[in-house]
């Protein structure tokens, strides 16, 4: 006879299983992948803003990258901060080059601008390559 911890165990195995193969088995649409894109960057609410980023983020999205730049001078915080994260995933890089000033989406907007004035400048010339 079968222990009822056995049967329990051999269930969770196969479950985990079963999970583990269904994110690669499963049709796009049933996961959870970001519906929101590119167009999304210019809404006018920050929270469809945000989403919009993490989706072009998590897809690696390079032709988001001048809209992101954009981002980076936004009123909203939360935006600023996403676009500033998605650059660095998209790109690799934490500033566009060693003596450009840093970003950080809470210094002022001359500061945040001269940043993103380095990022636009450095995807210009990586575009004209």
């Amino acid at each position: 006879m079968i222990s009822h911890k056995l049967t329990f165990a051999f269930v969770l195995l196969v479950l985990s299983v079963l999970l583990t193969m269904s994110c690669s088995v499963l049709p796009r649409s049933w996961t959870r992948q970001s519906s929101f894109g590119i167009k999304d960057l210019h809404s006018d609410n920050p929270i469809t803003q945000v989403k919009a980023i993490q989706g072009v983020k998590n897809r690696g999205e390079k032709k988001a990258v001048p809209d992101l730049i954009q981002l980076l001078k936004d009123d909203d915080p939360s935006v600023r901060d996403n676009a500033y994260l998605a650059l660095v995933r998209i790109t690799g890089l934490e500033k566009p080059n060693f003596d450009s000033p840093d970003y950080h989406f809470f210094d002022s907007a001359p500061e945040r601008n001269k940043a993103a004035d380095a990022w636009s400048i450095y995807w210009d010339r990586q575009a004209n390559k």
